[in-house]
């Protein structure tokens, strides 16, 4: 596949909200189905380095003239809060999904200095050729901290466009942080496809419009992992997690979509009469974090924290665990109460089910502590 790549240096620090780009391919003038990967990386000795953020789009427009009016930006926006420090070089890389397609990156006269490289040429700087401006207006992105597919278990998403017409990308990642491959159904705009993918992209859709996924296609036991939702304004939905168990009722539980990034999630627990509380953790940062824990009962006396029962939770870059909150911290057994899930280094998604001694299950409110990225 043909790749190119162009390092910047910030001037400032800030928070990166969004990557707008020039992008198309040269074989014609009509958009195509084939896709390019975007990824910003950090710079290793004047080449791209390790990997801060990727995304996957699709439908890069046909070929247009240098300096046009109409030029056809690709926005990509990002979900991790990252802070990109002054002074220090980043690279943004793209590459395209098929041989056939070369790429094409356009002057710009957004201020931020670039350069364009070809993997064919070993990384050959092109000084007449600049970045575009990283956008500055807000973004939302979501996430889903909790996905369960196969063995009787199945997982719905339902996303809706909030205003203006939006696209709408979901990436799946299991425990440890790797793309997760699923079955999955995708709903709209009046059609259905079925396809097996470790991320899909909605066409665009008009407000109040609802895109639905469903995964639990594939046979064998059970697979976890966690969504990240963004899209090009803001979005809202829900998971519908359902359960069916060889002999007895179904049972279904609806989650909504986490549209915060906080360093810090509170979630209320109650492990007593035969009831038991599950936690799923997301790692929102692309680098990993320790997740540190502190409990308390119903009267809010502290039971303890992670750091006194060694017991701190270590995601991968964007990794994801589940657990039965009484067996990963048995303090909790037999006790009403919160448990507090904090990072100092990076933002995380969380949710909470509640199980009842019959097998029911139904959600527990996920608590944001402080405003975002606080």
């Amino acid at each position: 596949t043909h790749a190119v790549a162009a390092p910047f240096t910030p001037s400032a620090t800030f928070t990166l909200q969004s990557i707008s780009l020039v992008l198309s391919n040269v074989s014609d003038y009509t958009p195509v189905g084939n896709g390019a990967i975007i990824s910003l990386t950090q710079d290793a000795g004047g080449t791209p380095g390790v990997v801060l953020e990727s995304w996957t789009v699709t439908n890069l427009p046909g070929s247009v003239i240098p300096n046009n009016q109409n030029l056809p930006f690709t926005t990509v926006n990002d979900t991790f809060n990252l802070t990109l420090q002054s002074g220090k070089t980043y690279w943004v890389e793209v590459q395209t999904m098929a041989n056939s397609l070369n790429l094409n990156w356009y002057q710009s006269n957004q201020g931020l200095s670039g350069g364009m490289s070809n993997t064919g040429s070993g990384w050959q700087p092109l000084a007449a050729y600049r970045l575009p401006a990283f956008e500055v207006s807000p973004v939302r992105s979501a996430s889903l901290a909790q996905i369960v597919s196969g063995g009787g278990w199945t997982t719905g998403i339902s996303l809706t466009p909030a205003s203006s017409t939006s696209a709408l990308s979901v990436q799946f990642y299991d425990p440890y942080g790797s793309p997760l491959s699923l079955p999955i159904t995708i709903t709209q705009n009046g059609a259905t496809n079925t396809l097996t993918a470790s991320s899909v992209t909605s066409t665009p859709l008009n407000p109040n419009a609802t895109f639905l996924i469903s995964t639990g296609g594939q046979t064998g036991s059970a697979v976890t992992g966690w969504a990240s939702v963004t899209s090009t304004g803001a979005v809202n939905g829900l998971a519908v997690f359902g359960y069916a168990p060889l002999s007895g009722p179904p049972y279904e539980v609806t989650v909504p979509l986490q549209t915060q990034s906080p360093y810090s999630i509170t979630i209320p627990y109650d492990n007593t009469a035969g009831y038991v509380t599950g936690v799923a953790l997301a790692n929102l940062a692309p680098y990993g974090q320790t997740i540190t824990a502190s409990i308390w009962d119903i009267n809010g006396n502290i039971l303890g924290s992670s750091l006194t029962t060694n017991q701190p939770i270590v995601l991968t870059a964007n990794g994801h665990a589940s657990f039965v909150l009484k067996d990963l911290y048995p303090v909790t057994a037999g006790n009403h109460g919160v448990v507090q899930f904090s990072s100092q280094t990076g933002t995380l998604s969380g949710l909470g089910l509640r199980g009842s001694p019959s097998g029911a299950f139904t959600s527990v409110p996920t608590i944001i502590n402080g405003p975002l990225g606080q």
